[in-house]
C-alpha cells in the first residue's frame, strides 16, 4: 500500500514541476514572525560516474533546518560566487 502511494506522489511531481521560489515563500509564510537563522550548505559527492553538487539554503527553526532553496550544479568541485546566485531565466 505504501509503495503505491509513493509511486502516485512520484507521478504527480513528474507531471507538475515545482517552482522552488514559490515553495520557499510558502514555507516562510508558515513560520512565526521574527528573526530567522539561515544556513547555507553544500554537498559534493559521486554516485557511480555521476557527480552530484548541491547548494542548499535552509531556515533553522527550533533546531531543525528546513530547506527552502537548493541549486543542483552539473560541475564537479567548488562553485564560484556567480554560480551560487540564482539567476532569472
Amino acid at each position: 500500500m505504501k509503495d503505491s502511494k509513493y509511486k502516485h506522489i512520484q507521478r504527480l511531481f513528474r507531471t507538475f514541476p515545482l517552482d522552488f521560489s514559490t515553495v520557499a515563500r510558502f514555507i516562510a509564510s508558515q513560520l512565526p514572525e521574527g528573526q530567522y537563522l539561515l544556513t547555507l550548505g553544500r554537498t559534493n559527492w559521486k554516485f557511480g560516474q555521476t557527480h552530484i553538487n548541491i547548494l542548499c539554503l535552509a531556515i533553522v527553526q527550533q533546531g531543525v533546518a528546513i530547506p527552502v532553496l537548493s541549486i543542483l550544479s552539473d560541475k564537479t568541485g567548488n562553485s564560484n560566487t556567480d554560480e551560487c546566485i540564482p539567476h532569472q531565466q
